[in-house]
């Protein structure tokens, strides 16, 4: 059954991070919506977990009436727990509180009973500190060292678009200098 972006989105249940749902998709749904649904959920259910669980708890993501799935970095995970318990330091979600670990956990306990809605091309949801890494191991060629599942699967596509702009001229350096050759 296939929901238009005109009928109720809801949040019916959690599920794995590694779950067969493809990802809620922002042209569809606006991410106001689903940020609004998912911080109520938190708050309606007095929930308090790390993104580390959201990513490896097999009830760590929210799943939605429409078969989808939220799927975000560890950092946006800290933000949404931030926001929902009022974490906020100058009008700045405080999500390093959340990101690998939390004080008080309450997890969900029970899975969604909702089928896989249809495959699309979303992608988990990232945020400033993620990409910034992200650009920032692509410039200096250095593999991006991270156990965050997002950034992991969205990284090749960052590479890919953005390699060749970190591109320098290294054949030129390579050379043997004269009076070196053997």
């Amino acid at each position: 059954c296939e929901m238009s972006g005109s009928e109720e989105l809801k949040i019916v249940g959690w599920g794995s991070y590694d779950s067969d749902y493809p990802n809620i998709n922002f042209k569809e749904y606006s991410q106001q919506l689903v940020n609004s649904l998912v911080i109520e959920e938190i708050r309606k259910n007095g929930y308090s977990f790390s993104g580390e669980d959201h990513q490896n708890y097999e009830y760590g993501a929210p799943i939605f009436s429409n078969g989808t799935i939220l799927r975000c970095s560890m950092r946006v995970w800290g933000v949404f727990m931030a926001v929902s318990h009022g974490d906020v330091v100058n009008g700045q979600p405080n999500y390093m509180d959340y990101y690998v670990d939390c004080e008080e956990e309450k997890l969900p306990e029970e899975e969604a009973k909702i089928a896989p809605g249809e495959e699309n091309d979303a992608m988990p949801v990232l945020i400033g500190p993620d990409v910034e890494m992200i650009m920032q191991s692509i410039a200096t060629k250095i593999e991006i060292f991270t156990y965050d599942k997002a950034i992991l699967e969205v990284y090749p596509f960052y590479k890919m678009r953005y390699s060749d702009e970190f591109e320098d001229d290294e054949d030129e350096t390579d050379e043997t200098p004269e009076g070196n050759e053997e």
